[in-house]
């Protein structure tokens, strides 16, 4: 039957299934229209399975582009941060910055090899306590 209310008359399932299921609501007949309900997904995806998929690939984006099915799995459950730990962003304090520079023997050379180390370095003014041969050329106003 897929006949609506008024002049109409569809051939589509989904508007027919709609209002078959607002009318079935309306008049309590619910429960004996099965094929009104949607199948529940069926989910193989359990803690160690996601876990042993994810060990397949090198980061988070890749899991999720490759398998879908387990990366959502895994993201709705919370277990990406145990398969892809955030590293903890280091501190650069004046005690951490000078072990660091320790290892370079230029400025040059911390520029290439450590950029971020460089910039702290030189915002904070520490770059003439690690580097004593370093020559500013900033302008002093």
């Amino acid at each position: 039957m897929m006949y609506m209310r008024g002049k109409r008359f569809t051939t589509s399932p989904n508007i027919a299934k709609s209002a078959h299921k607002v009318s079935a609501t309306l008049h309590g007949w619910l429960s004996n229209y099965t094929w009104l309900s949607y199948p529940k997904p069926h989910s193989e995806w359990d803690y160690e399975s996601c876990k042993k998929e994810a060990n397949k690939y090198p980061n988070r984006s890749e899991f999720g582009k490759h398998s879908h099915g387990a990366y959502t799995c895994s993201r709705l459950n919370g277990w990406l941060g145990d398969f892809y730990p955030v590293p903890l962003r280091r501190v650069l304090d004046y005690d951490t910055c000078k072990e660091l520079a320790s290892k370079y023997q230029s400025v040059s050379e911390l520029l290439v090899n450590d950029k971020s180390l460089y910039g702290t370095i030189r915002k904070k003014g520490w770059m003439k306590d690690f580097f004593p041969q370093y020559k500013s050329t900033d302008i002093e106003l």
